[in-house]
């Protein structure tokens, strides 16, 4: 009877550098290089492979973890930039740039419920409309839409449904520690050489307990590996940390979904523009080609006004364009302009409504010093992102009017259009084609506004609305007897600036949405502010002289206690315990593993990990044997009992093989392990070797017949 069943053994084609498993599903993530390469492919315990993901940039990626509900992977870089990838089908959710490479992450579940917290209600769902969902995609194709909750659009970044604080501890540079809540809000940043008082100490990773009362950072000075730990005054404010990385999640979610509205209503907008030349110009050709003076609003305008067109004019109407085409014509164009309002209507003025009403909710939290002043929530910067944003709510409602007068004018237009159609055709007019004079004025302004002959001699440019759309000033902004609101702006005394929305007259939409996006992006991204005054009593704590050391480190959180699991050297692992202040070590060495069933040469520690909250995973090779084998161990964190803990720096070291009965393991011949990955809440294991480029994945709570007389195993751990 063997245990540890294997399940699986598939070749990879690239070098494995990095594997974790997910924390939730039976996914895990593998960081593959080769050719030059690289790739983060998430494969099922089946090794199906789920999805593959190339980095759009030529840098390298650094490290990977997943979130504790393991619906989100987060990806570093060397660039310093962060990715948020969605587990199902890795869309990019968030993405945020740090000043420093990434040289490590971990993603930490804090013991704090959500729903018990009651320093503030967030009630915007009951008042708040929700956002229309957003087509996948370009707009010029047919996707389906997002068919999630009816507010799903206000938590892209999908941290809503988090029921538990989390923290992403990232370390740049091996100097600072920045941390994100949710893996989205910066609350700040940590310098660890200036924590510790040592210039010269490097950060290696980071970890923090599940409490959040202790910070412990697998660091490297000159001459020693240690842990250096550190008390956190942040452990009380884990309510107000919770209700602002919330909300500025949901302005993330906002800003993301007006970036789409502001791209869409670009596309929705190009698509009018090559409708209307599709048709019409080949008019503007043929007058090219005759090389003739007038423009083609010369041209209709001489038909509007003496009934006569040019020889182009009649040829294209009659022979080109034909009425029942131009009714097709006149629909689709109507249509898009219809869905460009319906973008701006629906759409975009939503979404700065909602953006106003969750940037002013953070205002009021940054004037509530007594509870959010350590957020350092700047007063100053919210104030001026909510006039930026009203300002920009106010130049929509003025694209809107414009829209409504331009599609007003086109009907006329067309109408007008589909009337000299007839008469040409010596056809009888029916009396819903009468012309009035208001009807003839309408054509007129549409003919001025965008067939202008120094705009487009030969062409539509559309400008009454296009250029609300374009990033530069407008050509014709609208007159001031035509606002309500610049009528008042004209009524008010002087140094009412700030008390009021402010008016750009010359400024386009798309301007205005870019100053709106890096005003909050200035509140939801302010330089990072550091942490170290928060935190005390920091100790360094040597493990081993840095000559002899291998600088891998793993942490865990049980309860209120810390372990810090340091791979020394190839024959010694050291296990730190970090208990209401108290820090101990107990050294684990791999000897000949007598009275085991892995006895014989000395064996050679490769990698280590815990498996769960109760059990270590070791990973050793045995190089005297021909083949170099392979052994998987676990030992039980409950056989190393009180009296094996040494004081810091002890170099009294246990045999692993003292708990041979309680020690569990397997044998694997042909098979030299150079990586380990172990999830104990999956119960699974995957070892790599980089000589065969194969993974091999273990079940480690199940049982299947002994196939392998050479392979060795011991019961499995009782979960």
């Amino acid at each position: 009877m063997e245990h540890f069943r294997q399940v699986v053994e598939r070749h990879i084609s690239g070098d494995v550098t990095f594997m974790t498993w997910n924390p939730q599903h039976d996914l895990i993530a593998l960081l593959v290089r080769g050719n030059g390469t690289q790739e983060v492919v998430i494969h099922r315990l089946s090794w199906d492979i789920t999805w593959a993901y190339k980095p759009a940039e030529a840098v390298d990626i650094t490290s990977m973890a997943w979130r504790p509900d393991g619906k989100v992977l987060c990806v570093g870089y060397t660039s310093g930039m962060l990715e948020l990838l969605d587990v199902e089908n890795a869309e990019k959710l968030y993405t945020r740039m740090l000043p420093k490479p990434v040289s490590s992450m971990a993603w930490v579940p804090v013991d704090s419920c959500t729903d018990s917290m009651t320093l503030y209600s967030d009630l915007w769902k009951s008042w708040l409309p929700a956002l229309p969902p957003l087509e996948k995609g370009s707009a010029r194709k047919t996707s389906k839409t997002w068919q999630l909750d009816s507010h799903f659009e206000e938590d892209r970044t999908r941290i809503r449904s988090q029921k538990k604080l989390n923290v992403l501890l990232v370390t740049c540079r091996q100097e600072s520690v920045y941390l994100l809540v949710y893996g989205v809000y910066c609350l700040g940043c940590i310098d660890v050489p200036a924590l510790s008082g040592m210039d010269a100490l490097k950060v290696l990773c980071a970890e923090v307990s599940s409490d959040l009362s202790t910070f412990c950072f697998g660091v490297s000075s000159e001459s020693h590996l240690g842990v250096l730990t550190a008390n956190n005054g942040l452990r009380g404010r884990v309510e107000e940390v919770h209700v602002v990385s919330q909300k500025c999640g949901t302005i993330e979610s906002l800003l993301g979904y007006c970036r789409e509205t502001s791209e869409k209503m670009a596309e929705s907008w190009e698509d009018i523009l090559v409708e209307m030349n599709r048709k019409l110009m080949h008019l503007a050709n043929q007058k090219q080609l005759a090389s003739s003076r007038q423009s083609v609003s010369d041209d209709f305008l001489q038909l509007l006004l003496f009934g006569t067109p040019s020889d182009e004019l009649q040829n294209f109407l009659l022979e080109d364009l034909k009425a029942h085409e131009l009714k097709k014509f006149a629909a689709s164009v109507e249509s898009m302009y219809l869905e460009l309002y319906k973008l701006i209507h629906g759409h975009l003025l939503g979404v700065l409504v909602a953006l106003f009403s969750h940037v002013d909710d953070l205002s009021s939290m940054a004037r509530w010093k007594e509870q959010f002043a350590f957020v350092h929530l700047s007063e100053h910067e919210l104030a001026e992102c909510l006039q930026t944003v009203s300002a920009t709510a106010l130049k929509a409602l003025e694209v809107q009017e414009a829209i409504e007068a331009n599609l007003r004018e086109l009907r006329c237009f067309f109408t007008w259009l589909q009337r000299e159609m007839l008469i040409l055709c010596d056809e009888k007019l029916p009396a819903t084609l009468s012309k009035s004079a208001r009807e003839v004025e309408s054509v007129v302004s549409f003919l001025e506004e965008n067939l202008r002959g120094d705009a487009a001699p030969h062409g539509f440019s559309l400008d009454r609305v296009g250029q609300y759309l374009l990033d530069e000033d407008l050509r014709r902004p609208s007159e001031a007897s035509s606002s309500l609101w610049a009528k008042l702006h004209d009524l008010l005394p002087p140094g009412s600036e700030g008390v009021v929305v402010p008016r750009f007259p010359d400024k386009s939409l798309r301007q205005l949405l870019r100053q709106m996006e890096s005003s909050v992006e200035r509140v939801l991204r302010p330089q990072a502010v550091h942490l170290n005054a928060h935190l005390s009593d920091a100790r360094f704590l040597p493990v081993a002289p840095v000559s002899e050391s291998r600088g891998s480190f793993c942490f865990r959180s049980v309860q209120r206690t810390l372990y810090a699991l340091c791979v020394c050297s190839s024959q010694q692992a050291v296990l730190v315990r970090v208990r209401d202040g108290e820090a101990q070590q107990v050294t684990l060495e791999l000897g000949r593993m007598e009275g085991i069933p892995l006895h014989g040469a000395q064996h050679r520690l490769v990698d280590a990990s815990f498996y769960d909250d109760g059990w270590l995973t070791l990973l050793a090779c045995d190089p005297a044997a021909e083949t170099e084998s392979s052994a998987l161990v676990q030992v039980p964190l409950a056989a190393i009992d009180d009296g094996l803990y040494q004081p810091l720096g002890s170099s009294h070291a246990v045999d692993v093989a003292r708990f041979a009965d309680e020690l569990l393991f397997r044998r694997m011949e042909h098979f030299h392990c150079t990586l380990l990955a172990v999830s104990g809440h999956r119960r699974v294991s995957a070892l790599y070797s980089a000589q065969l480029q194969s993974v091999r994945v273990f079940e480690m709570d199940a049982a299947e017949d002994e196939s392998d007389d050479s392979d060795e195993t011991a019961s499995p751990p009782s979960q």
